[in-house]
């Protein structure tokens, strides 16, 4: 049996025959102009009685028909409490397998119950019955057989063998912060089915109609950090102001990712007091990020510099500097540097260096031009495991660093928790200013958490240490402040031998420069 379906573009506005009707809605048809077309309340079609055409009613919101025109392959729905994602992902399922012949669909959630209670309710709501093989399914798990050849499956995210199997043309997943994100790297890899293939007249591919979908709550893991800070494009509803991630994003994002930002205030067809029965009793904080839908703040931050970025300015050569590195390999190496206001006694961070996969000479190229010809309180303090000598050459990391970039590196105490107690203090003392477009710094201090108490139930990190993830600058600013006294209020630009012994500075050598002559705990 051929599909006929009224798509959203049909020109005709749907003309209601019964505006007062209560229990179901009835429209003339808009093919044949003649007969009537009866839809239930609960569900979104029905059939004109002359002409058997289908036709839906389903009326997205401004911001889900956004999301509906995007040509993304890769979207993520990240909304409030009853923001309507979940709605307009399964109608957009039920689109896809009735306008791709032979499509192969997965909707896949943490647990199967999570599909039965909050995926088959929505998703019958856009199915009409005459358009499945044999009814609505009734298997475990159960699967949407069209006939038109699609096919739906709902599978948990837990069930990855069969997922193994899968040529898809779609993928839907559902409350994606509670699936692991090696689930999307798999059904990546599974979006490969022809049928969504487009075709010229001459049998040429000119396009294809592959989607991947993730919706979710807004919740702190894997889909704020790989998708959403990773997104070409960002989407908000009326209330929701995308601006606030924009210090948060990454510098390579990723084209094929677009992602839609809902408010739950945005939905004007949820029951009258709904937002407030959602959210009695519960704090702002708490609003923010379930109704507003915002996560620029993570649960556990390590540091609060919310009032401490400012407005870049020309910081006078005169100033003495310090900074931080933290070297890496398969992880990105990164720098910090600052200046010290002589009058105050404030570090301004004015300069990050933040690469990948670059050779050693390249960061000394590029690190240079901010070491010479300024004074230095001290030499730039790095991660103690440039102590460690290659087994290769036997040269440890900071010789070989130097002889290749002629700048020198002083290792540093590498406590965690001491080297954070530390910096919270000069920020409680108000003794670091950061510069407001250090973006890539900005963007970690936003991610860099403890973990939260969930996961330190579930063992995922009970050594009571922030995540070892989005730390690369944040640890080159804990080595900045290492080489500083204990106390915030003694600190000035004038280097001590003291600070350095109370510091823990672990090196083997006296180094000059510009006329300082610098002391070291060990060695002579």
């Amino acid at each position: 049996m051929a599909i006929n379906v009224i798509e959203q573009e049909v020109k005709r506005k749907l003309k209601r025959i019964d505006p007062d009707n209560i229990t179901h809605r009835v429209y003339e048809c808009p093919v044949c102009g003649n007969g009537e077309v009866h839809v239930e309340n609960s569900v979104f079609y029905g059939k004109c009685g002359s002409c058997d055409a289908t036709v839906f009613d389903f009326e997205p919101l401004s911001y889900q028909m956004d999301f509906l025109m995007s040509d993304a392959t890769y979207v993520l729905l990240i909304g409030g409490f009853g923001s309507g994602k979940t709605t307009i992902a399964c109608f957009d399922d039920v689109y896809h397998a009735l306008t791709v012949p032979n499509a192969r669909i997965l909707i896949t959630a943490p647990t199967l119950q999570q599909m039965k209670a909050a995926i088959l309710p929505e998703l019958n709501k856009f199915t009409p019955p005459w358009f499945l093989v044999g009814g609505r399914p009734k298997g475990n798990p159960p699967i949407y057989r069209f006939t038109n050849g699609s096919e739906i499956y709902i599978y948990a995210s837990d069930d990855e063998q069969k997922m193994r199997s899968l040529n898809l043309t779609r993928f839907h997943i559902e409350e994606g912060s509670g699936v692991d994100k090696s689930i999307f790297d798999q059904l990546q890899a599974r979006l490969r089915n022809r049928a969504a293939v487009i075709y010229d007249e001459k049998g040429r591919e000119i396009g294809s109609k592959f989607k991947g979908v993730i919706s979710t709550n807004p919740e702190d893991s894997w889909i704020k950090d790989d998708f959403l800070l990773k997104s070409s494009k960002l989407h908000g509803s009326p209330s929701v102001d995308v601006d606030v991630y924009k210090p948060l994003m990454h510098n390579e994002r990723v084209p094929l990712f677009e992602s839609f930002i809902s408010a739950s205030f945005d939905n004007y067809k949820l029951p009258k007091g709904t937002i407030e029965r959602i959210s009695a009793g519960k704090s702002e904080k708490w609003k923010r990020k379930y109704l507003w839908s915002y996560l620029d703040a993570r649960e556990g931050l390590v540091y609060d510099f919310t009032d401490h970025y400012v407005e870049p300015f020309d910081i006078p050569r005169s100033w003495v500097r310090i900074g931080g590195y933290d070297p890496g390999i398969s992880d990105p190496t990164a720098a910090l540097i600052g200046a010290i206001n002589p009058e105050t006694n404030v570090i301004y961070f004015y300069k990050e260096y933040y690469v990948r996969d670059r050779a050693v000479t390249e960061h000394g190229q590029a690190l240079r031009p901010f070491i010479d010809g300024y004074s230095w309180r001290n030499p730039l303090a790095a991660d103690p495991s440039v102590n460690k000598r290659s087994q290769e050459t036997g040269v440890p990391y900071r010789t070989y660093f130097k002889q290749q970039t002629g700048i020198t590196l002083m290792p540093v105490n590498n406590d965690i928790l001491v080297g954070i107690d530390k910096v919270r203090d000069y920020l409680h003392n108000n003794k670091i200013k950061i510069f407001n477009n250090l973006l890539e710094f900005k963007r970690e201090g936003s991610l860099y958490a403890f973990p939260t108490p969930e996961d330190t139930k579930n063992f995922k990190n009970t050594n009571n240490k922030p995540y070892d993830k989005d730390n690369h600058l944040m640890d080159a600013l804990r080595y900045a402040i290492m080489p500083l006294p204990e106390n915030p209020s003694a600190f000035t630009a004038i280097s001590r031998q003291q600070d350095l012994y109370e510091s823990n500075v672990y090196t083997a050598n006296k180094l000059s420069g510009k006329g300082v002559t610098y002391g070291f705990r060990r060695g002579g």
